[in-house]
């Protein structure tokens, strides 16, 4: 026991708060999770977690974050409000896409099926909707939760009910 202490001493607050963070994140929720949250897993003061991370929230997301493929020159903040908002729309956790503790891993399908997602939206928002004149919004866009709804598959909730199978 005492050697795990060693270890685990040795270990900076700001890796913990990492760690600590991503496992919150991945049981609870971005949303769900507070910074007096973290602050009481890792036994320090709710003030001690801003010295960890003030300054990266405007940061590009490609300087903050491992493996970050789409969206790399917003900032770190916005990307995080960005996958909160994939949460939301198809009503998935974050571990829907990413491995929890592994955030950067490509082992789950779902994060390039994301990606994908991402340029085709990008493509109807700016290749198709702004070309079309006689929309009365004078910037048309469609986003995740237009074909979502809060499903993991887009139109679930619309597909007719499974038939009953038939009685032998």
């Amino acid at each position: 026991m005492t050697e795990l202490r060693a270890i685990v001493s040795r270990i900076s607050t700001r890796e913990r708060l990492s760690t600590e963070a991503a496992r919150l994140f991945a049981e609870r929720g971005y949303h769900g999770t507070s910074i007096g949250d973290l602050a009481k897993v890792l036994g320090i003061q709710k003030a001690s977690i801003y010295s960890h991370i003030k300054g990266k929230e405007d940061l590009p997301a490609k300087e903050v974050f491992k493996n970050v493929k789409t969206l790399t020159d917003v900032p770190a903040t916005r990307l995080l409000r960005t996958m909160q908002a994939f949460t939301r729309s198809l009503g998935v956790s974050c571990t829907h896409c990413h491995v929890a503790e592994q955030w950067d891993s490509e082992e789950k399908e779902e994060k390039q099926v994301t990606r994908d997602m991402m340029a085709m939206t990008r493509a109807i928002n700016d290749d198709y909707l702004k070309k079309i004149k006689a929309l009365e919004d004078d910037k048309p866009s469609v986003n995740c939760f237009l074909c979502h709804r809060g499903h993991a598959h887009a139109g679930e909730e619309l597909r007719p009910p499974a038939s009953p199978a038939p009685a032998r």
